[in-house]
């Protein structure tokens, strides 16, 4: 057989094998799709089965669910309830004192809002006094300025440290006394003060305030440091012509000083700053240079003695007001005596008659009374005075030895 015949044949057999293997297929298919759809029916008739019992089932499970979740739920509610209630008593108590101290804090502030408007106002008084004082201030300064304001400011000063010293009660100084030299010049201290033992010093207050108020303007320090030797330099001028007037001249007996009253220890300083030898350089010129400090005590020592010296100028006088004293002493204890004497005979007089009470009168109303005729009154008898009257002796009168008691 040529090949084509072979391959026609082989062809052919593998066509009938195929459709062999084909039809049984089919029937293997056809046999499994009725097994399939038979067990599709019974799956059927058991899920209608499952579902039917599985709704009784479900809905039996749902009403135990629920009736327990219900129970569960109201046991939880209450539990949540009560919890809540001791958890909000919890916070109460914790947030008590919170609110006790936010309502202090918000009194506080109240409190501090009122205080300060109080404050405020307060500062805005001070602020205007403050105005006010530095006009006054600066009226002052200007003031000050002026020579014969400067004067009569010393004098004042002058015044008044005469006052603290106690002077002015004696009335030992005479004040702006007018007086003149040798050569007939007016010389005018403004006050001569008395010393207990006759003589007489004189004081002069001076006020050289120009640079002084000149250096306390500026804020330069170069500036203020001239200013201030040149307020130094003045009171050194003061001191030279105060020496030169030689007031001691004109009270005899004085001593050979003239006091140089600046009226301001701050103003005395300054001036010993820039000059430490002004004190020594003023003394060699007999100018004591005085603050107000240093005068007060000069006057006070014045006065110590002026007061020795009224005690020492009274003695005669007290003297005589004592024997005078003595004498009319004398005259009371002699009527005092007398006094004695007629009481010691008022108390025998008395003693008398309570005797004859005793022995005469007693007795009688004793003899009523034993006869029942008495009234609802009890007749108690007097006593004796028996202690005597003590006299004053001569000796006890000059004899300064006894004791207080025995006086």
């Amino acid at each position: 057989m040529d090949p084509l015949h072979v391959t026609l044949l082989v062809l052919l057999g593998l066509a009938i094998v195929a459709l062999t293997k084909s039809a049984r297929d089919r029937a293997r298919l056809t046999v499994e799709r009725d097994v399939a759809v038979a067990r599709l029916s019974d799956a059927e008739v058991m899920r209608t089965g499952f579902r039917a019992v599985a709704g009784e089932v479900l809905q039996s499970s749902t009403s135990e669910f629920l009736k327990l979740a219900n129970e569960t739920l109201n046991a939880k509610e209450a539990n949540a309830s009560k919890e809540f209630d001791q958890r909000k008593t919890a916070v109460d108590e914790l947030i008590r004192p919170l609110q006790k101290a936010i309502e202090e804090t918000r009194n506080q502030l109240q409190r501090s809002a009122q205080d300060s408007a109080g404050l405020r106002e307060h500062v805005m008084r001070m602020t205007k006094s403050n105005q006010n004082l530095r006009s006054e201030t600066s009226k002052l300064s200007q003031a000050l300025r002026k020579p014969n304001v400067r004067g009569r400011y010393g004098e004042i000063q002058l015044e008044r440290v005469v006052e603290l010293a106690g002077m002015r009660s004696y009335c030992d100084f005479t004040s702006q006394e007018s007086l003149r030299d040798a050569d007939g010049k007016l010389q005018k201290p403004d006050l001569v003060v008395r010393l207990p033992n006759g003589r007489m010093v004189a004081i002069d207050a001076k006020t050289p305030l120009d640079a002084y108020m000149d250096a306390l303007s500026t804020d330069d320090v170069a500036e203020q440091e001239e200013r201030l030797d040149r307020y130094a330099r003045n009171v050194a001028e003061q001191v030279t012509k105060l020496a030169n007037k030689e007031y001691w001249t004109n009270f005899e007996g004085s001593p050979e000083l003239v006091v140089m009253f600046i009226p301001g220890d701050q103003l005395v300083d300054a001036a010993l700053e820039r000059r430490p030898e002004l004190i020594d350089l003023a003394a060699q010129s007999n100018v004591v240079i005085a603050s107000p400090s240093t005068l007060i005590g000069l006057l006070r020592a014045i006065h110590v003695g002026w007061r020795e010296r009224n005690l020492t100028d009274n003695a005669e006088e007290l003297f005589r007001v004592g024997r005078e004293l003595h004498s009319r002493v004398a005259i009371v204890v002699q009527r005092a005596s007398k006094l004695g004497d007629s009481l010691e005979s008022a108390r025998k007089n008395y003693n008398q008659f309570v005797g004859s009470v005793q022995t005469r009168l007693i007795p009688a109303m004793r003899k009523f009374e034993a006869q029942d005729a008495r009234s609802t009154k009890t007749i108690e008898p007097p006593s004796l005075l028996e202690e005597e009257t003590r006299k004053f002796t001569p000796q006890e009168l000059v004899d300064d030895t006894l004791t207080p008691v025995e006086q």
